[in-house]
C-alpha cells in the first residue's frame, strides 16, 4: 500500500537536494554561499566534539559552547550541528571554499579514523530575499 509507504521508510535518508556537483568552479566561493554536510556519522559524545570536530594543520581556539561549539580559525570561523542527513559545518563569511573544504576533509578523516564509515559534500545555501510589496 503506498499510501502508508512512509511508515517503512522513516529511517531511510532523504535524497539532499541542494548538493553541489564536483564541477561547479567553487574557488570564489565564501562562507555565505555553502555549507558542508558529513553523512553516515553515528551520535558523538560533547566530550568529543573538539577532538574529532577540529582540523588538525589549522591552529583552533573554542570560543563557545551554547549547543554547539563556535571554533575560530585565522581567518573566521565555524560551527557544525547535527541534523536529519548528518552533521552540517557551517562558515562565516570570511572563510573561502578552498579553506573549509581542507577543515572538512580534515574533520572527516578524524571521524573515519575512529571506525565511522562517513563522507563529505558540498552544499549550495539558497538565497531569500524579501522584497516589499506594491504600496
Amino acid at each position: 500500500m503506498k499510501l502508508f509507504s512512509f511508515f517503512t521508510n522513516k529511517n531511510k535518508t532523504a535524497p539532499i537536494y541542494d548538493l553541489v556537483a564536483e564541477s561547479v568552479d567553487k574557488s570564489k566561493w565564501t562562507g555565505g554561499d555553502f555549507r558542508l554536510l558529513i553523512t553516515g556519522v553515528e551520535q558523538l559524545e560533547k566530550i568529543d566534539y573538539d577532538n574529532l570536530m577540529t582540523p588538525k594543520t589549522v591552529e583552533w581556539t573554542r570560543m563557545t559552547q551554547i549547543r554547539f561549539p563556535i571554533y575560530k580559525i585565522e581567518k573566521g570561523t565555524y560551527s557544525f550541528s547535527f541534523e536529519k542527513d548528518g552533521i552540517e559545518i557551517e562558515f562565516s563569511n570570511t572563510i573561502r571554499f578552498p579553506d573549509a573544504k581542507k577543515i572538512g576533509d580534515e574533520i572527516a578523516e578524524k571521524l573515519c579514523s575512529s571506525g565511522q564509515s562517513v563522507n563529505l559534500h558540498v552544499l549550495v545555501n539558497t538565497r531569500v530575499y524579501l522584497t516589499q510589496g506594491p504600496s
